[in-house]
């Protein structure tokens, strides 16, 4: 299968080339928690903004049955109409005053990224690190895109890593709003309509142990990247603080996590964590993944503890 994949995107790649009489490459692209995606660069003449076209979405319609015509009309297609907005764009990002204001970071496993951590800036969070991204919208206005932030990209700025991080501690929770949403049956019949699947599995397992006690959702908003929301500043003292015990708290995936108040339950932290990674294992995708461990918020020490 992989020999196919890759004939089929040297085919592509090929006639793409043709018909657009720019060089195009076939390039590699390291996603979150280790996930490579492959694609097609297309050197634009004139352009240092090289866009890259993923394959894998094609090579599966490839499979049932797209001719690989259709497929280099979608990928020109969708280069011509990009490609002045992508301009605007890659101008915008040079200048650290007209960006400041959209930068925003999200949390990642460290462990899992350690290859990607090595050309970013980032802060660790136990055993996660924040790293940071620039949120562009679109010449419409409507549809963002995020551009990671690299070290040569914060050299480009002429800024510290300090002064970044604090611009995107201050822009994160105005942009992406934290949300809480409490756990019962409304939700959980509503749940592909308001929340990712990656939590689902997580809700049926506690609620058939634990006989529907107090569970709660926490993300952002926009429910993107939405675990982010654990490092606002004062957001688990609130939570805490209102419900008058410490957090135990599951990171089902980068999107969101589950908070339990620590006073419902008595039992130890085994359990959570094996469930979490069963979870983790069986029904989230690697991209997604957070963490194989649970967290502890302590609301006497207001501090945060991982547990494995």
């Amino acid at each position: 299968m992989i020999e196919k994949f890759q004939n089929f995107m040297e085919e592509v790649r090929q006639k793409v080339e043709e018909r657009l009489n720019e060089e195009v490459l076939i390039k590699s692209s390291q996603k979150n928690n280790g996930v490579v995606l492959y694609g097609l660069e297309i050197h634009t003449t004139g352009s240092n903004c090289f866009p890259i076209f993923y394959m894998e979405k094609w090579f599966e319609e490839y499979l049932q049955g797209e001719e690989v015509e259709d497929i280099v009309s979608a990928v020109v297609n969708d280069y011509l109409k990009s490609k002045y907005e992508r301009e605007i764009k890659i101008d915008s990002l040079r200048v650290f005053a007209a960006i400041k204001d959209k930068i925003v970071y999200r949390l990642v496993n460290t462990e899992l990224n350690r290859e990607m951590l090595k050309d970013v800036p980032y802060q660790p969070v136990l055993n996660l690190a924040k790293i940071y991204f620039v949120e562009v919208s679109d010449i419409t206005g409507i549809k963002s895109t995020f551009c990671k932030v690299s070290n040569e990209l914060l050299n480009t700025w002429g800024i510290s890593q300090e002064e970044m991080f604090t611009v995107a501690e201050a822009n994160t929770p105005k942009l992406y709003p934290v949300d809480i949403f409490p756990m019962n049956e409304i939700l959980k019949s509503l749940w592909r309509e308001n929340w990712s699947d990656d939590a689902q599995p997580f809700v049926d397992y506690l609620a058939d142990i634990n006989g529907g006690m107090a569970m709660y959702v926490m993300s952002n908003t926009h429910k993107l990247f939405g675990a982010s929301v654990i490092c606002y500043e004062n957001t688990l003292k609130q939570v805490a603080e209102q419900f008058e015990s410490d957090l135990i708290i599951l990171p089902s995936s980068v999107h969101e996590v589950i908070l339990l108040p620590k006073k419902h339950y008595k039992e130890g932290y085994d359990t959570f964590v094996e469930m979490v990674k069963e979870v983790n294992k069986e029904q989230v995708v690697l991209e997604e993944r957070l963490a194989d461990n649970i967290y502890i918020y302590h609301r006497e020490t207001k501090s945060l503890e991982m547990v494995s």
